[in-house]
Parts: C-alpha cells; sequence; structure tokens
C-alpha cells in the first residue's frame, strides 16, 4: 500500500511537470497562476513582475483619478490634493502628461459638482474649497474654483486666493473671467489692492494676461486710479496691445466722466 501511495504521488509530480511545460511552451500561464490586472501605478508596482506563489493575489484596486467620478466630490477633492503632493495621481509612469489631464479633469468635475449642490440649494460653505483649489497649479482648475467662490458670499480670504492663483497664471481667459470678480471687491473697499495687482501685472506680468486686463479695465477706472493707470499706459511699450487697449479705455473714461 505503501509502495502504491508513493508511486502516485510520483506520477501526479510527472503529470504537473508536464501540464507547466505545455503552457510554458505556448507563451501562455498556468491557468491557477492569477494575471495581473490595470495599469501600472507609481510605488506600486508593475503588471510584469512575477506571482510569488500559487496562492491567488488580491483583487488590484483602481486607484487611477477616473476611478473616483462619481464618488462624494468633497472626498474626491481630498483624495486628489492627497495623491498630487506625492506625485500618486498616475494611472501610468508611461505618460505623465495624460496623467495630469485626467487628475484635473477630475478635479474640475468635482468642483463643478459642489458648485451644481450650491446652486441647487444646499446651505454647505464650499468657499474654503473654492479659496484651496484657486491656488492649484492649472488654469482649468482655477477657473472652475473660481466658478465655485462665485456661489458663496464675498470675502477677504477669497480675494487673497484669487489674487494669489492670479499671480500664479499664464491665462488670458481667466484674467479676462477674474475682472468682474475684482470690480465687485473693488466696490467692497479693496480698490488699493486691486489696483496695485492690476498695474504689477500690466508692468511685468505674463503678456496675454497683461492684454487682458487692458482689454477689460474700463469698468474698473474710478476717478482715483484713473491717473495711476494713465502712467502706467505711458510706461508700457510704444505700438504694443495692452498700451494700446489701455490708452482707450482711460479716453473712454475721461469721455463717460466729462458726459460726452
Amino acid at each position: 500500500m505503501r509502495r502504491g501511495r508513493v508511486i502516485f504521488g510520483a506520477a501526479l509530480i510527472v503529470i504537473s511537470g508536464m501540464v507547466v511545460g505545455i503552457f510554458a511552451g505556448r507563451g501562455a500561464m498556468p491557468p491557477s497562476a492569477p494575471r495581473a490586472t490595470g495599469p501600472a501605478f507609481r510605488g506600486g508596482g508593475g503588471a510584469g513582475r512575477p506571482a510569488k506563489a500559487a496562492a491567488a493575489r488580491p483583487r488590484r484596486v483602481d486607484r487611477s483619478p477616473a476611478a473616483d467620478r462619481g464618488s462624494d466630490p468633497l472626498r474626491t477633492l481630498e483624495r486628489m490634493g492627497e495623491c498630487w503632493r506625492t506625485d500618486s495621481c498616475g494611472a501610468s509612469d508611461a505618460d505623465p502628461r495624460a496623467n495630469h489631464f485626467e487628475a484635473v479633469a477630475v478635479i474640475k468635475d468635482s468642483l463643478n459638482r459642489l458648485r451644481s449642490l450650491k446652486r441647487s440649494g444646499v446651505d454647505s460653505d464650499f468657499s474654503g474649497v473654492a479659496g484651496k483649489w484657486l491656488a492649484f497649479p492649472d488654469d482649468h482648475v482655477r477657473e472652475a474654483a473660481l466658478g465655485l467662490a462665485r456661489e458663496h458670499k464675498r470675502s477677504e480670504e477669497i480675494l487673497r486666493a484669487l489674487l494669489a492663483g492670479l499671480r500664479e497664471s499664464l491665462s488670458a481667459p481667466l484674467f479676462a473671467a477674474a475682472l468682474a470678480d475684482l470690480g465687485a471687491y473693488q466696490r467692497m473697499g479693496y480698490d488699493r489692492e486691486i489696483a496695485a495687482f492690476l498695474v504689477e501685472t500690466l508692468r511685468s506680468g505674463p503678456l496675454k494676461a497683461g492684454e487682458a486686463i487692458a482689454a477689460g479695465i474700463l469698468p474698473l477706472l474710478t476717478e482715483g486710479n484713473e491717473a495711476l493707470f494713465a502712467e502706467t499706459a505711458a510706461s508700457l511699450p510704444g505700438g504694443s496691445r495692452a498700451r494700446r487697449d489701455l490708452e482707450s479705455a482711460l479716453e473712454e473714461f475721461e469721455r463717460l466722466r466729462s458726459g460726452g
């Protein structure tokens, strides 16, 4: 009996070896070996690593930004902020630009969903969230954060966050959109701070940002800041678009003030 068991065991070993050899010859994995699924993640190990043993590995959790679509927007933004700080938002190590665009799309979607909640009458204050994401280093996210901020009562904290975000921005559309908000804060008594920021950008900021300001500055001109902007216009390069538009706005302001 013992001899029969030994022979049977030896036969099983031989058969098992033949099965593995067949699959190896075909370039496939044995049915019992789990396949690695999903893309490789930073810090998580790629799909090309060999299995340790016959024990099946736990199912991989999708931690790509797209996995958060449809979940709670506040939790999604919290996770996206954390993974951005640790450079672990990407679904692929092979294409960092794709990772960036995917993460930005999820953040924008979450901010827009919070804006929709506010518009629907939800009594929650997301102004702190808006202020935080105005500082994010992507102008598409800043635009979405500005949209969320507009659904809340204006505050000095939001103004500070908006000015800080604009100082880091290269986006002419963002500057053009923000001028209406800056005008509202100007009427609240922040004229000096806002005028100083606009002059700083016109003189030494990104070219397109300065052009956007000059093109839309007329509603922000006042008797108190007219002389400052006239001096700024004279300091800009002759023939530049920003100088031409700023001078035109000043002329139009003077015409309107005189009743012409």
